[in-house]
Parts: structure tokens; sequence; C-alpha cells
């Protein structure tokens, strides 16, 4: 069996501007749609990532990312998150489907647009000011960025994402299944090892491949920094928006002016973000901890993530983090709604300034500090920015990551 180069793979996407539904198929056991449709977009020069959101059957708007070209010709590679008998969708202009998406591109106003979908959750556009449908003091439902993240999270095995070690299951199962000596069954494509976990050879042994992945080949998938997320993370739960947070880092009087303009975007490597150089890209995913946890306050003591903190809310999805042994809270940089600094003088001494006053206004052990904040919102004067969602920062140069 002869196999391409990726030089010679690129050369193949370059001569065809289109997808078929035969390259989109693999994508199909996925919902990380905003990453997958930008990673396509790159490849094919025909085609550009839209996004807005997808009218379910139910008429719950979903918020989604998809593929068009230039004929208004919609390519869904993640349409399967919506009807599974239907993993991969391509629907033309005047088709039934096609008029469930709802772009903000082609929209004159996000704002209109989320209010005429009925939308529950606060809008994160930039400078868009719609809080949405609430229930009481918290959303009525997580928005769908928390909820994908935290159904990732909850998976246990995922076989497409190690569809590029069957070799070595084949060759180390090969007894097993009585195959040739290299364990390489028929049909199988190097190029593509993904499409034979489709046929019904590839279904059938499915359960025992994941069974291997567990057994044998974990410790090895464990150590990359691109192994999936939901390998290092458990007991995913959500934490409402109106639950205090804090975020450790050097740059805590930056956020608390300026918000969390980066973050890490993709949600299939949060485990071991600290691995990645190239963290300027935008806004993304952001760590920290429940306020009055006990992990914060050892975080506070030993300044492992940064000698100052600012206090959050905007809701997240906490779990228990194997390498770092501690429960972290993921939230979304841009959907943070208020901001509190924290000033730390030592280990043990931190504070809370008036901002209006620059006077103290707490000051004492830091688990003292955050249940006066908790307690006091926006009380003796204590400034809460409520409108740091993303801006574009003047200068990146200048600024650091906040992890």
């Amino acid at each position: 069996m002869t196999s391409r180069s990726p030089r010679k793979l690129a050369e193949v996407h370059a001569r065809r501007p289109l997808p078929t539904p035969r390259d989109l198929l693999r994508w199909a056991r996925t919902e990380e749609c905003y990453v997958v449709t930008e990673a396509l977009a790159a490849r094919y020069r025909g085609i550009q990532q839209d996004t807005g959101f997808f009218v379910r059957d139910e008429g719950d708007p979903a918020d989604h990312a998809w593929l068009v070209d230039a004929s208004g010709t919609i390519y869904d590679p993640t349409y399967g998150q919506f009807d599974p008998s239907v993993p991969v969708l391509i629907t033309r202009p005047g088709e039934a489907l096609h008029a469930r998406y709802r772009s903000w591109r082609a929209h004159h106003n996000p704002r209109c647009l989320m209010r005429e979908l009925g939308v529950a959750w606060p809008c994160e556009a930039p400078g868009c000011t719609w809080q949405g449908e609430r229930t009481g003091t918290r959303r009525a439902n997580p928005p769908k960025r928390l909820v994908e993240l935290k159904k990732y999270l909850d998976t246990d095995v995922d076989p497409w994402d190690f569809a590029y070690l069957l070799r070595d299951y084949f060759r180390d199962t090969a007894d097993a299944h009585d195959e040739d000596p290299h364990g390489i069954p028929d049909g199988f494509n190097e190029d593509d090892p993904q499409e034979w976990l489709v046929t019904e050879a590839g279904k059938a042994r499915t359960p025992d491949f994941k069974r291997w992945i567990l057994n044998v080949a974990i410790s090895d998938v464990m150590e990359d920094a691109h192994s999936p997320s939901y390998l290092h993370f458990s007991d995913a739960r959500y934490v409402p928006s109106d639950v205090w947070l804090v975020h450790f880092s050097d740059e805590a009087p930056a956020i608390a002016q300026e918000g969390f303009l980066y973050g890490h975007a993709d949600t299939t490597t949060l485990a071991l973000t600290t691995w990645f150089t190239n963290r300027r890209a935008g806004p993304g995913w952001n760590f920290g901890f429940v306020a009055d946890s006990h992990d914060a306050r050892r975080a506070a003591y030993e300044g492992k993530y940064g000698r100052g903190a600012v206090m959050l809310r905007g809701g997240g999805v906490s779990a228990y983090h194997q390498g770092d042994e501690e429960v972290q809270v993921l939230f979304w940089g841009p959907s943070v709604t208020a901001v509190v600094l924290l000033e730390r003088y030592s280990s043990t001494d931190w504070g809370v300034d008036d901002t209006r006053s620059h006077e103290a206004a707490s000051h004492g052990r830091f688990q003292d500090v955050t249940r006066w904040v908790t307690e006091n919102f926006d009380g003796r004067g204590v400034h809460i920015l409520r409108d740091v969602r993303y801006r574009r920062p003047r200068s990146a140069k200048t600024r650091k990551v906040h992890r």
C-alpha cells in the first residue's frame, strides 16, 4: 500500500476548492463546530466559515458555525449533533433546511437577531447589550457553549480521536482475532484510518478498540499535549453565572481594566494549555476556581498561577483536573460580566480597594477578602466593571497571556 506524503495531500486539496460529502464525513462525530469549520475553511479555498444560529425542530435556536460558498450553499460538517441520522448536510438556497441557518453576517443587527429568535442567554458579540430572557437571577438555560463543553468533558473515550492508533491496535491484537501477522484487516486505509471505523467490521471491533485504548495505550496518550481534554478531566458540572470565581494571573490589573482578551479556544486541548506557545490568537477558555473553595485558597497561598488575582462572574464548567489534582472552573473569557481586582500583599495577606476613594475596603486573609466581596457586591464603593466583553487590544505586543 502506498501512502501519500503531507505535501501530496495538500496539493490534492488545493486542486479541489469545495469539499465533497465524503470529505466532511470524518467530522460527523464531533460537536466542535467552530474548530472544525475554521480548519476546513483554511483547507478549501472555495468556502468560508459563517456563524450564527441554527433553529432546531423544537424551535430552540442553537449557536452554531458552518461553511458557505459563493453561491450561498451551506456545508455543515457537524449537522449530526442536530440529527444523527443525517451526519453531514449540504443545503442550497431555497431549501427548507437552508432557511434555518441564521447568520450574524447576513443580519443587520445581532441584538435584533437574538431577540427575534428568543435566545435565553446574553449575547457575546462585541458591542451587543442583549442580556437574554432570564428566570430569577440565573440564566434560564446554560449557554450552548457550556453545554457542549460539559458534554465533551463527560466523554469516556471516542475511538475517532485515536484512529491513528489503529495500526498499533491491529498489531497487538492480531493473535486474538486470528488475522495475518501484521493484523491489518481488509479494507483498512492507513491514509484515512477513521474510514474503517464506519465499516461493519470497524463497528464490531470498536468496543474492543476502546478497551485497548484504556488498558494499553492510555499512559502514552496522556503525555501528549494534543490528547483529548476529556481524558484529563472528570466530574464536570455547571457553574451558574451568579457564582463568584477567582482567576490568578501576573496581569490581574490589566484583566480588571480590559477583560479577558486571550484564552485557549480549542476545547479538545484544554488539559495542557501551558504546553502551547501560540496563545495570543484571541479570546477563548480561561481557568479559575470557585472563590470560596479549598483549591482557590491553596492557589492563593502558593502563588503558582500568578502573583495577583481577579474575582469574576459569568458562569462556567467545573471539573477535576487529574494532573493538577484540583477542581478547576473553565469559563469563556468574553462571557465574563463582572470583575473585581484583588491586591496581594503576601501569601497570607490580601485586600480589595474602593476604586472611587482608592482606600482599602477589605483587608486580611484571602478567604476573608473573597467572602467580603461576595457579601458586599458593589457595596462601600467597590466598583464592578459591568462591560468587560471582548475588545480588540490596542497593542497586542504589550500584553501577556492569561491562563
